[in-house]
């Protein structure tokens, strides 16, 4: 097993939030420098494959993939880093989506019970609404809109005015950059 967790709550994707906030609050460039090193465990890490029952199973923000994705949005947003590891989450969710006549939505696992497979629920943490959050905000940073969240919770750092200045004036991502759904 793995020492460590790669989500948001117990891993890099998080500690690169209080890493933010902490060089926001100071300015102290040792924070942004730990932030750096988070994005590159997350994008070194081999997520999102799923190796083995326990690892990597959910797509909530908490310790999911949405979480990791909010990661990879906040540093295109802030540091205009490529959309290439964005795109990864992007489309290993809509791959993982339960889509019928009801909708769209995801369900999460629990290897140690059975059967593994939860029931999709709405909540933040590992539920539908962090997952939802974080696409669509994806899909408004690929279309060059605003890079903040539409609602900030407390402990979101502000996008600075120049990066939303320097995104005033981008052009749209490119045709063929958002993964297509099938079915």
């Amino acid at each position: 097993m793995e020492p460590i967790s790669y989500g948001w709550c117990h891993g890099p994707a998080g500690d690169a939030q209080v890493f933010r906030l902490l060089g926001g609050i100071t300015t102290d460039p040792v924070w942004p420098a730990l932030a750096d090193r988070c994005r590159h465990t997350g994008t070194h890490s081999g997520l999102p494959q799923r190796p083995r029952p326990g690892f990597w199973d959910n797509n909530g923000r908490c310790c999911g993939t949405a979480g990791v994705l909010a990661l990879a949005c906040d540093r295109i947003a802030e540091q205009q880093d490529p959309y290439d590891f964005a795109h990864v989450f992007v489309a290993d969710l809509v791959a993982r989506a339960i889509r019928d006549t009801d909708g769209a939505r995801w369900s999460n696992h629990e290897h140690r019970a059975t059967s593994s497979d939860l029931e999709p629920c709405t909540g933040w943490a590992m539920g539908n609404a962090g997952t939802v959050r974080e696409l669509l905000r994806f899909v408004r940073l690929s279309r060059g809109g605003d890079p903040r969240y539409a609602f900030a919770w407390p402990d979101l750092l502000p996008v600075p005015a120049s990066v939303r200045a320097a995104w005033a004036t981008k052009p749209p991502m490119p045709a063929g950059c958002w993964p297509q759904a099938t079915g």
